[in-house]
């Protein structure tokens, strides 16, 4: 606890009141001999009062974010129920909240003074908003399927199943809410082949999670019939194409909407922005 007090109190020192002190500490590891939730009381009860802030979280990420398979939302409310009586400074805490009631009743009851929702965000970046508008039926609700979280374990870009847009916002231009107008008046048949064509306006589900192009295959086949039918083109995409996730699936869905009969459409280029390192030739 040493430690701990001196490093919180030379960085209010040195903030010196130009930006807040917050402390992030483990409810409970839950490991048996680990940190424990009577550890905890006795931190803020000998350090409550220095830093400016309080982030409560649990030990582990298996833990502190739960699938919806394992945990429930709100799930840590037990953990941290009774430690904003130990402090009189703010605290917030975490636990997947997708329902604003439950945000609502843990700010009411006085078990956290904030929320902290950093996946329910992802899925839904505008929630403060629509939640500040009554806009409730609007909310894209994180389903906690903890997709988000992959990329950091395979090194690989960010998904949500719920936002496909997630992570494509600069490097192609996608907006959450908005998606771009017609360019065309052509009709378009989605075949679908799971969540990649739930979207659309027209529907037909016709796959599971397997792969199943026999529909396209056998249109391809008949080619030379494509005029008299008004057929311009036929492709597979999400998991007609190659069975994955269901994050990549929606993503897939969204970009072929995004480029579909684009006027701008280019072979050669690049279809997102890149951050290329210049040099600018100049000797200092």
């Amino acid at each position: 606890m040493r430690l701990l007090r001196e490093i919180l109190t030379d960085t209010v020192e040195e903030a010196a009141g130009r930006a807040a002190t917050a402390c992030r500490i483990t409810l409970d590891e839950l490991l048996g001999d680990g940190i424990t939730r009577a550890e905890i009381e006795e931190v803020l009860g000998e350090l409550g009062e220095i830093p400016d802030l309080w982030d409560f979280a649990m030990g582990t990420w298996e833990d502190d974010s739960a699938t919806s398979r394992f945990g429930a939302e709100g799930g840590e409310e037990q953990y941290v129920a009774g430690l904003k009586a130990l402090t009189s400074k703010p605290v917030v805490g975490v636990g997947r909240f997708t329902s604003p009631g439950a945000m609502v009743r843990m700010v009411h009851q006085g078990i956290l003074d904030f929320i902290g929702a950093a996946r329910p965000s992802i899925a839904d970046p505008y929630l403060p908003q629509k939640i500040e508008e009554g806009r409730l039926e609007d909310i894209r609700e994180c389903i906690g399927c903890n997709i988000c979280v992959t990329g950091d374990f395979t090194m690989s870009p960010i998904r949500c199943t719920q936002n496909p847009s997630m992570g494509a916002e600069w490097r192609r231009g996608w907006h959450p809410e908005v998606y771009r107008g017609r360019h065309a008046d052509g009709k378009i048949l989605v075949v679908g082949a799971g969540p990649a064509g739930l979207d659309a306006e027209a529907a037909v589900l016709v796959t599971a999670r397997l792969l199943e192009d026999s529909p396209l295959t056998d249109l391809r086949a008949r080619h030379h019939e494509w005029p008299d039918l008004r057929l311009r083109s036929a492709r597979a995409i999400g998991d007609a194409l190659a069975p994955g996730t269901i994050a990549a699936a929606v993503w897939e869905g969204r970009r072929f909407a995004e480029e579909l009969e684009n006027p701008t459409d280019d072979a050669d280029a690049t279809p997102y922005r890149r951050e290329v390192t210049q040099l600018t030739g100049q000797q200092e």
